[in-house]
């Protein structure tokens, strides 16, 4: 490119100069949507219902094809999403509770203790009026 002019050179390189961005922007997006959607569609276990028990010592996960506790040393961290809570054990590995089966009271009773059982490692999404009051 040193000696042409930057409309010479993507007119002569157009698949060099469209395929990194096109690839960066809609490739790897779909390829993790499709892993993720494959993961879960070829998963039995997350194809049933499950039941989460929170107590003071655990997170507990029941299902047909499960039964899991997990003691809070075990959660590296607690993220709220606006959809679900996500309880990390790894780095990259998590257990999700979707939020649309909760209530109000449920969601706000269960903020509170996981704040109490897992002091700094929860991150929780600000509500609606928090903003407001401060």
């Amino acid at each position: 490119m040193q000696h042409q002019s930057l409309g010479a050179f993507i007119l002569s390189n157009p698949f060099t100069v469209f395929t990194g961005p096109l690839l960066a922007l809609v490739g790897f997006p779909l390829l993790s949507y499709f892993t993720v959607w494959s993961y879960h569609r070829n998963n039995r276990v997350l194809q049933t219902p499950q039941t989460f028990e929170f107590t003071s010592t655990h997170l507990g996960m029941k299902g047909p094809l499960n039964n899991a506790q997990l003691k809070w040393e075990a959660i590296l961290n607690v993220v709220e999403t606006k959809h679900s809570f996500l309880f990390y054990i790894g780095k990259n590995v998590a257990h999700f509770l979707p939020k649309d089966g909760l209530h109000a009271e449920q969601l706000a009773e269960l903020r509170a203790r996981l704040s109490e059982w897992l002091p700094g490692r929860v991150r929780l999404r600000p509500r609606a009026g928090a903003h407001a009051a401060a």
